[in-house]
């Protein structure tokens, strides 16, 4: 893959409604849950109406919910459960990474392929996105990996920070050692031309880096 970075995306930002599929929520949640208790989503949107609503009822995780509240969830996580730190929602982030290959993403450790993985984020952000503009890897080599989102000034840096950790968790799930320094170096919630995302990595050393196994894998995810 060239090291040669495309030009700005000149796009128009969607017209349409950016949604986000119950999956993301429900990953979400879970997480919050387990790190909170479970009655942790409930009290923190009582007071949060659009939220409410979605979280209060079953979740369908191939439905598409709007954007809006998911941003509002990730929002209540840090200013209520994060203490109002602005990188918690990274922490969410590096848990559902984990969880999100050893469930939803299975195929990608079976046979573990950080490359695989980074050319695949299209699809991979698709599945949970939708009129929120494109992910696109740039380049994937481990001195240089970038991965950028076109068209989507509107997502929200609480987002972003859950995306940081969630790529992160994710690449040491199938066998990378991300090094420090790794995370969002252009956003275009704050007037960036793009969201891009760096990071170097090696190749893990040994098996701990956390390579999940496609049995355990299935295990997990039937007691998801």
């Amino acid at each position: 893959m060239s090291n040669t970075d495309p030009p700005h995306d000149s796009s128009p930002p969607p017209l349409v409604q950016p949604m986000a599929r119950g999956l993301a929520f429900t990953g979400a949640l879970k997480i919050a849950n387990e790190m909170f208790g479970p009655h942790a989503v409930e009290l923190i949107t009582r007071d949060a109406p659009a939220v409410r609503a979605i979280t209060g009822s079953r979740i369908s995780g191939l439905r598409w919910y709007p954007y809006t509240a998911f941003a509002e969830l990730l929002a209540l996580f840090r200013n209520e459960l994060g203490g109002r730190d602005s990188g918690f929602c990274s922490k969410i982030g590096l848990a559902a990474g984990k969880r999100d290959l050893a469930t939803i993403f299975t195929a990608y450790t079976v046979k573990p392929s950080p490359e695989r993985l980074i050319r695949a984020c299209t699809g991979v952000w698709a599945s949970y996105y939708k009129n929120a503009g494109r992910m696109k890897a740039v380049s994937c080599t481990p001195d240089r990996t970038v991965v950028r989102i076109f068209g989507f000034s509107s997502m929200s840096q609480d987002h972003c920070r859950l995306m940081e950790g969630w790529m992160v968790s994710a690449m040491d799930v199938i066998g990378a050692d991300v090094l420090p320094g790794a995370g969002e170096t252009t956003c275009a919630s704050q007037g960036g031309a793009f969201h891009e995302f760096r990071c170097q990595w090696t190749p893990a050393t040994s098996s701990a880096s956390g390579v999940v196994t496609s049995s355990d894998a299935d295990q997990e995810h039937q007691s998801a």
